[in-house]
């Protein structure tokens, strides 16, 4: 609960830096705001994939058939809708070879449908690890993924965009802030245990620990109670 509170509070740290430094409001709203959606989204279905796999006993697999068939049922109608939707675009361009006269270039479609394969290979075994995470663990592991992700993205986004140097403090302190989210999701899936404040009396190993110390002591008190039982009746029988 403590690591949830702390990343919490960075994550409005961040919020309120973002907005004093971007002058864009209306499009930083609409990034954050589409941002926040697609995270509710995302938690609201492994919720329901974890529930779908610990009391309905759905097979994982059969679960991303189903999602795959209803994705490839939605995305037409979402490029029907969305006119800013411009992968088509590059496709064409990557075919044509940016050449306006339509000339095909063999070798770029060739290229085109082995990365597409490439791409659908992956995403495949991408989807496959999610839902087997969140069977075997909860969706708070599969999120712990994409929490350490975040600083390397961050910083890669800043290499490739080549900000102002003026702006290098800012980049350095939430690339900082990132890493500590990163730390404190570790600290509460418990992949690390600080034994610090009481934080560690709640985790997963010292709770362990416990019931095994628990076990222990009942079984010696077990053993107590039939030598006992057993000097009575022996005495009894004398």
């Amino acid at each position: 609960m403590f690591s949830l509170i702390i990343i919490f509070i960075i994550m409005i740290i961040i919020l309120v830096f973002d907005f004093s430094i971007n002058k864009e409001t209306i499009n930083l709203l609409g990034s954050y705001g589409y941002g926040i959606f697609s995270c509710l989204s995302r938690a609201f279905l492994d919720t329901i994939e974890k529930y779908l796999f610990e009391f309905d006993y759905l097979n994982p697999y059969k679960v991303l058939m189903l999602e795959g068939l209803i994705g490839c049922l939605l995305i037409p109608i979402l490029l029907f809708f969305d006119t800013t939707y411009n992968d088509f675009d590059s496709f064409i361009y990557i075919i044509n070879n940016g050449n306006i006269t339509g000339k095909r270039n063999i070798e770029n479609i060739i290229l085109l449908i082995i990365l597409l394969i490439i791409y659908f290979i992956l995403t495949y075994f991408k989807n496959i690890y999610r839902v087997l995470t969140i069977k075997t663990y909860s969706p708070m592991t599969r999120a712990l993924t994409e929490s350490i992700i975040d600083p390397f993205d961050f910083i890669c986004q800043i290499v490739k965009n080549n900000n102002k140097e003026n702006e290098i403090l800012y980049y350095i302190f939430i690339t900082i802030l990132l890493f500590i989210t990163s730390f404190l999701s570790l600290i509460y899936n418990d992949f690390i245990v600080l034994y610090c404040c009481g934080l560690e009396y709640n985790t997963h190993l010292e709770i362990h620990k416990r019931a095994i110390s628990y076990e222990n002591l009942n079984g010696d008190l077990l053993e107590e109670e039939d030598d006992n039982e057993i000097t009575e009746l022996t005495e009894q029988k004398k």
